[in-house]
């Protein structure tokens, strides 16, 4: 009976079905009710040419659609259609009632499994090409529209992998983004880094341009009568610190990238070209004092530039505030240096008024303001050091004397003073305050050491994190969706058995109170309907068993297996009238054991069952399965021979009778053999004579070969010359 779950969608072929099933219906009804051939024949014809068109609708559809397996479909119609001729041939040619139940139970499977496992199948790409009807829907949220959308376009292992990443994504995300900052931060330090290691090199080439313009202004003042030979000394300390400059300029130029550094450096590099030159006019006598001064006031500006720019780049506090110490430092050693070459001339010229005394007096508040600035920055270290330094006799000494400077300028008494007193009391000053930064450019490199190597652990620290946390998070999805897919697998798996009869599968494993639990319980329950049907259908199949049992019997020798009387009768009309219909040839043997009642008498009736039992088997090895083997007397065998003629039924006969006396049987350590007499007959087709005909002629061969001599075949009519 037709059920909406057969149902495909398309009310076309969903109607082609529903006929098909009638017409089946009523093949199985024409059968039941033992109809006439015409209509059971009418039936078939019918079948086959809805068959036909209902494939033709169906192939079309599926073109449409453009479904894969169209090829292998077709193949299935033309297999069906091509079978449903032979199927009704085999029919109305038997009347035999197992045939007809074969027939039967053929086109019903033919038909489940058509819908089922065949039809079924095309749904899916028949609802893509809008060919099935569509069920109302109604409208989702947008969430469960947006869960559809997934569930039909990623798979569940992607999916499980998605909600296990998606987390940790955002993570690795901000680690990432830590990471990131952290290499920054690590490149900036490694540049600080290579600039700070500079400083040491400018600083002492400060000194020393510092040194070298103090005794060039001394030099020039005094008319080239003094410091002469000092200022040569200081020119070679200079040309050391120069050189030892440009060597690290030039190795750690490449990893420094601040472009603001990188003009200083050129800067830098351009006064170092000049200075020879200046140094050849001071000597040759055609520079001026001021001149000269702002030379290299201004090659130091520029070296003290370098320091500076170290305050533009982004840094943590504690390094800012040592820099910009050591950069006041560094100004606060400028201006002694300025303050010690305007003294020095100031003294030479005993003079120092107007422009000269400006600008001493401004030197002096920038010590001043250089020193209240480094109080505020400096760290404890640098404060103590400072402190160390003021107290040095050198620095009290050095203030007394800018002081006495100042007064002995005011009353015009300049010329009491020695210039070179005041140029080495201030030198000693200048060198304390150049050890002083030496030491914290010692201390803000063991710092910056220090902090690039914490940042580089900080980086590396980031980024192991950031592994570890994406291949854990790698685990942690594989375990999510080996804890889903494996449970589904095995149940997939267990479905695919129960599908294909095995009822074995249990699915037994602990899991936890969700969806799959229940899944599996559902599982179960299905598979123990399915076994309590099972045992119903056992019963059945016993029951049926049991009936066809009985059929045997009743149309079977029970001795031999061969066909009784009864079921002979039956199964020769059968193939009589299909002789009839076709015009075939029809033959028949008759089949007696020689002397069989002697092995009775002499070696018992067992031996005797043993010998016929023997006997049949011997002859069904020569037979064709359509060849029809039956007992109807003791001894007495008849085979009926389906489209065989004489010659053919004779070279049957003779096989059979050479191969039953080839038969050798071991009873009371004897041995028992046993020979055969046949008589063969064909079917007369211009006499339409009938079956009690057929078997009379071959009883005469028989009963000719019997009094002929035993151990022989003979037909009927009788063949001149021969038996």
């Amino acid at each position: 009976e037709w059920t909406d779950g057969l149902s495909t969608g398309i009310d076309a072929i969903d109607d082609d079905h529903k006929q098909l099933l009638l017409l089946m219906n009523n093949i199985s009804a024409a059968i039941e009710s033992q109809q006439t051939h015409q209509v059971i024949g009418d039936v078939f014809d019918q079948l086959e040419v809805y068959a036909h068109k209902h494939f033709a609708r169906e192939e079309d559809l599926l073109r449409q659609c453009r479904y894969a397996d169209l090829e292998a479909h077709i193949t299935t119609h033309r297999a069906f259609t091509d079978k449903i001729p032979e199927l009704k041939q085999r029919l109305l040619t038997s009347s035999s009632r197992q045939v007809a139940e074969e027939v039967n139970l053929f086109l019903i499977n033919w038909l489940i499994n058509h819908i089922v496992a065949d039809d079924l199948r095309y749904i899916p790409a028949m609802a893509r090409g809008g060919l099935t009807k569509q069920q109302p829907q109604v409208k989702a949220r947008l969430l469960k529209r947006g869960a559809d959308w997934l569930s039909q376009h990623i798979r569940l292992k992607q999916r499980i992998l998605l909600t296990a990443l998606l987390p940790v994504c955002g993570l690795l995300l901000i680690s990432m983004i830590v990471i990131w900052n952290s290499a920054n931060q690590w490149a900036e330090m490694r540049s600080i880094q290579g600039v700070i290691s500079l400083t040491t090199h400018t600083g002492n080439l400060i000194h020393s341009l510092q040194a070298e313009r103090g005794l060039s202004t001394g030099m020039i003042s005094s008319e080239y009568q003094q410091f002469g030979e000092a200022l040569a000394q200081q020119r070679q300390q200079s040309d050391a610190a120069m050189e030892a400059l440009a060597d690290k300029l030039d190795r750690f130029y490449p990893a420094i990238l601040s472009d603001s550094f990188a003009e200083q450096v050129r800067n830098i590099k351009s006064q170092l070209t000049q200075l020879p030159r200046q140094r050849r006019q001071i000597d040759n006598r055609s520079l001026t004092t001021k001149t000269m001064q702002a030379f290299y006031t201004l090659f130091i500006s520029q070296l003290l530039a370098v320091h500076d720019g170290l305050l533009q780049q982004p840094m943590r506090s504690t390094l800012s505030n040592q820099i910009a110490s050591l950069s006041a430092l560094m100004h606060l050693q400028e201006a002694a240096g300025l303050q010690r070459a305007q003294g020095t001339l100031a003294i030479e010229q005993n003079s120092l008024q107007g422009e000269l005394l400006r600008q001493f007096l401004e030197l002096s508040g920038q010590e001043r303001s250089l020193s209240q600035i480094f109080n505020q920055l400096a760290s404890p270290v640098a404060l103590k050091q400072w402190q160390e330094f003021n107290r040095d006799s050198v620095v009290k000494h050095s203030k007394a004397l800018t002081t006495t400077l100042i007064d002995a300028a005011n009353k015009g008494s300049l010329r009491d003073m020695d210039s070179t007193q005041w140029f080495a009391l201030m030198s000693q000053k200048i060198d304390l305050l150049h050890a002083l930064s030496t030491r914290l450019i010692a201390n803000l490199e063991s710092d910056t050491v220090r902090y690039t190597a914490e940042q580089r652990w900080q980086l590396f620290g980031s980024a192991l994190l950031l592994v570890t946390l994406f291949i854990l998070a790698l685990i942690l999805s594989r375990l999510l969706t080996l804890s889903i897919t494996r449970p589904i697998g095995r149940l997939t798996r267990a479905m695919a058995a129960l599908a294909t009869g095995n009822r074995e599968r249990k699915l037994r494993e602990p899991l936890a109170k969700d969806e799959l639990k229940q899944i599996t319980a559902a599982y179960e329950l299905c598979r123990l309907g399915l076994l309590q049907g099972d045992l119903e259908e056992l019963e059945l199949q016993y029951k049926h068993r049991e009936s066809e049992h009985y059929k045997e019997l009743a149309s079977t020798d029970p001795l031999t297996g061969a066909y009784n009387r009864r079921q002979f009768d039956q199964l020769s009309y059968a193939e009589l009238q299909r002789s009839r219909r076709h015009g075939g040839p029809l033959s028949t043997l008759m089949v007696d054991l020689d002397h069989f009642k002697k092995i009775n008498d002499s070696y018992g009736h067992a031996s005797g069952d043993l010998m016929l039992k023997t006997f049949v088997h011997t002859c069904k090895e020569q037979l064709r399965s359509s060849d029809i083997l039956a007992r109807i007397g003791g001894e007495e065998f008849v085979i009926l021979l389906p489209e065989t003629n004489t010659a053919d039924a004779l070279q049957l006969a003779e096989r059979i009778r050479k191969a039953i006396r080839a038969i050798e049987i071991g009873i009371q350590g004897q041995i028992l053999r046993v020979t055969v007499s046949i008589g063969a007959a064909q079917w007369d087709v211009a006499a339409n004579e009938d079956l009690d005909s057929l078997f009379a002629k071959a009883d005469k061969a028989l009963y000719r070969a019997k009094s002929s001599g035993r151990d022989r075949v003979c037909v009927e009519p009788h063949l001149p010359g021969g038996e």
